[in-house]
């Protein structure tokens, strides 16, 4: 039987492996916080085997929230795992889950100037879905906005919140990405990097992440979006990491 112990030692006999024979690889990787956190040791093979970026698994910043949707992990924890990725110059993007019953603006500005204060690469917000056998349908199953079951791709709004019409949650949602992305420090740091390879997906994720406001924004225009969407797709050679969760 396999342990965490055993798994995580031919993990990093893997990273060592790539690294010794030289290969000219690039790698991105979905790991949870405590995978970071239990590597934090490791992170410099990490680098040196050509793993240029991570998506990492984080949900909230609000420590009742994590224990909410049992998240084995704390705010401290969540905010380490940022720092130490940047530390070693690996690209970070950070998954939030935005949009539960007890969303507000105040909430939402508040994930956001968190965001901005630890500075992570990419946010890709995600919108939740209550799906029928998870404990958020029975929840929230009065409070559904619809059950038109292909709007239930985490980019739609779905849940009703208590003090939030939808509407104002996804224009303050692209105002907070807005002012998330275009600081000028942080257009600086991507334009002069000397990483041209995380230069270039870090201008890709911002242009997905302009199709994906204006997606949002104006209904009518969608299928010209989605046709400028695939498109961009198909020329960028570098994996998309979207403002809103993988669903357009």
């Amino acid at each position: 039987m396999k342990t965490q112990q055993s798994i995580k030692k031919k993990w990093i006999s893997v990273l060592q492996e790539i690294i010794n024979r030289n290969l000219k690889i690039h790698m991105i990787l979905n790991l949870k916080v405590t995978d970071v956190i239990r590597d934090i040791e490791y992170l410099e093979l990490y680098k040196r085997s050509g793993i240029v970026h991570v998506d990492l698994g984080m949900e909230g910043i609000e420590q009742e929230f994590l224990n909410k949707i049992n998240k084995s992990t704390s705010v401290n924890d969540n905010k380490n795992a940022i720092q130490v990725l940047k530390k070693w110059e690996i690209a970070v993007s950070v998954n939030l889950l935005i949009g539960d019953r007890n969303e507000n603006r105040k909430s939402l500005k508040k994930k956001f100037k968190i965001m901005r204060k630890w500075d992570p690469d990419f946010v890709i917000v995600y919108l939740p879905v209550p799906f029928l056998w998870t404990d958020l349908y029975n929840e929230a199953k009065d409070w559904i906005r619809t059950f038109d079951y292909e709007e239930w791709n985490y980019v739609n709004p779905i849940i009703i919140p208590k003090d939030y019409n939808t509407s104002d949650m996804i224009n303050d949602l692209l105002i907070e990405y807005f002012k998330f992305v275009f600081r000028p420090i942080k257009l600086f740091k991507i334009l002069f990097t000397e990483d041209k390879y995380k230069r270039k997906f870090t201008l890709a994720y911002i242009k997905d992440g302009i199709l994906h406001g204006l997606y949002q924004k104006y209904r009518r225009l969608r299928p010209i979006i989605k046709f400028l969407h695939v498109r961009f797709h198909k020329k960028n050679k570098q994996p998309i990491f979207p403002l809103f969760g993988r669903g357009v």
